[in-house]
């Protein structure tokens, strides 16, 4: 932290110009010094919380772009871990009703 001092006067004895504050020991600053760094500090701030949220959008949109992608032309279906075990059972399920309809059909069909 740097600070600009204008002079050695000090401010118990009121010497500090009307655009001067009293900073560190007992020393006269410029307010312009302390405004323009108050103003950097705002400035780098709102940058660096832009940056943040352009990066996030990003981020969202690329992993949006790449999930169509692959299950457009990959034919790679995209599944989140929770739901894999619901979707094992589902189709185990579908499978023995399936197994069932077919066992059904050739007795059937020998009977005829």
């Amino acid at each position: 932290f740097i600070r600009f001092q204008s002079s050695s006067h000090y401010c118990i004895w009121g010497l500090c110009d009307p655009q001067q504050y009293c900073c560190g020991d007992n020393v006269c600053c410029n307010e312009a010094d302390f405004n323009s760094l108050l103003l950097t500090v705002i400035i780098s701030g709102t940058g660096l919380l832009l940056l943040i949220l352009c990066c996030i959008c990003y981020y969202c949109i690329s992993r949006q772009i790449y999930v169509s992608f692959i299950k457009k032309y990959f034919k790679i279906n995209y599944v989140l871990m929770s739901n894999q075990c619901e979707n094992k059972t589902n189709i185990l399920k579908n499978q023995e009703s399936v197994e069932d309809c077919i066992v059904s059909i050739e007795k059937t069909k020998t009977m005829l």
